[in-house]
C-alpha cells in the first residue's frame, strides 16, 4: 500500500515541472507594461494554486 503511494507522488513532480516554464514569461511582459499586462497574468496566477 505504501508503494502506492511513492507512484503518485512521482507524477506530481511531472506536472509541477511544466509550471516554471511558463512562469518565466511572466516578468518579460511585467516588464513591458507593468499595468495591462499585469491583469492578464494576475488571472493566470490564480489558476496555478487553485490546480493545485
Amino acid at each position: 500500500m505504501h508503494r502506492q503511494s511513492y507512484t503518485s507522488h512521482s507524477q506530481f513532480p511531472i506536472p509541477h515541472s511544466p509550471f516554471p516554464i511558463p512562469h518565466s514569461p511572466f516578468p518579460i511582459p511585467h516588464s513591458q507594461k507593468p499595468g495591462t499586462k499585469v491583469s492578464s497574468p494576475n488571472k493566470k496566477h490564480y489558476t496555478i494554486p487553485a490546480f493545485h
